[in-house]
C-alpha cells in the first residue's frame, strides 16, 4: 500500500474594534478581571465580539483605555450569524456524504 499526498492551508485576518468591558473581579494582587460583549447587526447580519482577560491597573491609560496587547489571558471571540455565515456552511447532504466517505 502506498500513499502520497500533500496539503496547504493559509489564514489571514484583522480584527479592529473598540469596545467596553466591565470589571468582574479584583484579584488579591489588584489585577482586574474584565469581560465585555459587543453585538452589531447590519442588514440581518449579526456580528458579536466578546472579550475577557486580566488587566493590571497601571496598564489603564488616563482616558480609561486598555490595549488588547496589555490584557493577560485574553480571550477574544468574533462570531457572525446571518445570510453570509449560512452560505459558508456545507449543506446537509454534503455533510452526510463527507461523514460517510
Amino acid at each position: 500500500t502506498a500513499f502520497k499526498g500533500d496539503g496547504q492551508t493559509s489564514r489571514r485576518g484583522t480584527l479592529r474594534a473598540k469596545m467596553s468591558a466591565v470589571i468582574k473581579a479584583v484579584d488579591k494582587n489588584g489585577n482586574l478581571r474584565i469581560e465585555g460583549t459587543r453585538e452589531v447587526e447590519v442588514n440581518n447580519e449579526k456580528q458579536m465580539t466578546t472579550l475577557s482577560g486580566l488587566v493590571r491597573p497601571e496598564d489603564i491609560t488616563a482616558g480609561n483605555i486598555v490595549f488588547s496587547y496589555n490584557i493577560a489571558d485574553a480571550r477574544i471571540n468574533y462570531k457572525g450569524k446571518g445570510t453570509l455565515n449560512a452560505a459558508n456552511k456545507a449543506g446537509f447532504l454534503s455533510r452526510i456524504f463527507n461523514f460517510i466517505f
